[in-house]
């Protein structure tokens, strides 16, 4: 990952109460402490890849987690992902495949 890297994993983050991105190395490391944290279980299952032009890449899949406070997911997910200069410079994890597939330019935008 680059240094300046940007992660957005929305269930994670609104079980610690994060508004924001985890940003750079260090919010790499605090988005794994935080899923430690509040997720007793999570299973990540990857289906699919699609890879868009040069730098960026789509994948399908589903999670499955329960948290500390018996929380439980069980839902379909997409990880769209940002390359440059053959590091990760950008990361969103959606539970909306249209959302997802728009990020990574697969769907255009609305005008």
């Amino acid at each position: 990952m680059a240094a300046d890297v940007e992660f957005s994993a929305p269930a994670t983050q609104a079980l610690v109460e994060k508004n924001i991105a985890y940003e750079g190395h260090g919010g790499v490391r605090e988005y794994f402490d935080d899923v430690a944290r509040v997720w007793v279980e999570l299973e990540v299952f990857l289906h699919e890849y699609h890879e868009v032009g040069e730098d960026r890449i789509l994948v399908v899949g589903r999670v499955r987690g329960r948290g500390t406070a018996r929380h439980i997911v069980d839902e379909p997910a997409q990880w769209a992902w940002r390359i440059e200069e053959e590091k990760i410079v950008w990361g969103h994890v959606f539970t909306n495949d249209e959302d997802a597939r728009r990020s990574v330019g697969l769907v255009e935008q609305a005008s």
